[in-house]
C-alpha cells in the first residue's frame, strides 16, 4: 500500500495505510511480549550446562530471531510509520 501511495497518493489510501499501521503496532506489542517471555524461559538464551550442540544452535537461532524481529519493529515503528504520520497531518 505504501508503494501504491507513492505512485498515486490519495487521502483514502492514506487512511487505509494508517489503519493497517495501527494494527501492526498492536501486533508488534504482542510479538514483543512473546519475545520477552521466550527470553525469560530460556534464561536469556543461556544454554543449560551440558546442553548438546543442537540445543546451542537452537538458542543461538532464537536469539537471532529476536534481533531480527526487533530490527523489523524498529524500522516500521520509528522510520516508516512516522513518515506516513507526517503525510496524515498534511
Amino acid at each position: 500500500m505504501v508503494k501504491e501511495y507513492e505512485k498515486n497518493s490519495s487521502q483514502e489510501l492514506l487512511e487505509k495505510i494508517d489503519k493497517v499501521n495501527r494494527e501492526l503496532e498492536d501486533e508488534h506489542d504482542g510479538a514483543g511480549d512473546v519475545l520477552k517471555k521466550l527470553r525469560e524461559v530460556t534464561n536469556g538464551f543461556e544454554v543449560p550446562t551440558g546442553g548438546c550442540h543442537s540445543f546451542q544452535l537452537t538458542y543461538k537461532g532464537l536469539e537471532a530471531l529476536e534481533w531480527d524481529i526487533f530490527q523489523h519493529v524498529h524500522l516500521e515503528n520509528n522510520i516508516l510509520f512516522p513518515r506516513l504520520d507526517v503525510e496524515m497531518k498534511k
